[in-house]
């Protein structure tokens, strides 16, 4: 296998911020679209859709010269279906505190057949992190013997760095 051309955009932001911008945000906009289910086109090209738990700016390779951008270590994607991503979207909602420590408690009851008590969810609430709150309640009710698909797990990890990438190149994403 050969070396991809190009330097990775953590350098391009050190020496031309205004290009990693440019490029990070169009990736970004891709990326998060796919994640959404907003960009059709781009699913029906690429035959499916993955979520890439891991996409940084790190692991994008920008040549200048040639105008072309690499975007590499598809190695954790995972096969992603609607349904995982309306778990997932549930998840991080349950996890940015958008929903009371009972109705947690009730969906958790009702999704995965998972007893936790009121003291139990606020306590994975009490975290101060987002990403701590949901791998806590993740944990939480696999421990019980819930079952939660991998594409869901992804999603939010792959929401969780646009989020944070947003806040990086300037966008602000809105994923309330």
């Amino acid at each position: 296998m050969g070396k991809a051309p190009g330097i990775t955009a953590r350098k391009i932001l050190e020496r031309y911020p205004k290009t990693y911008r440019r490029v990070m945000g169009i990736l970004s906009g891709i990326e998060y679209g796919l994640l959404m289910g907003t960009d059709r086109s781009a699913v029906r090209a690429a035959g499916g859709l993955f979520a890439n738990p891991d996409f940084h700016d790190g692991q994008v390779l920008v040549d200048a010269a040639n105008k072309t951008i690499t975007i590499l270590d598809f190695g954790q994607a995972v096969p992603l279906t609607d349904s995982d991503r309306r778990l997932g979207l549930r998840l991080l909602r349950a996890t940015a505190n958008f929903d009371s420590p009972k109705a947690i408690r009730n969906w958790t009851r009702e999704a995965f057949g998972v007893a936790l008590s009121l003291e139990e969810v606020r306590g994975i609430l009490a975290s101060t992190d987002r990403m701590g709150r949901f791998v806590k309640l993740v944990a939480k009710i696999r421990s019980r013997g819930g079952r939660i698909p991998i594409g869901a797990v992804h999603w939010v990890m792959a929401v969780n760095r646009q989020l944070a990438l947003s806040e990086k190149i300037g966008t602000h994403l809105e994923w309330k």
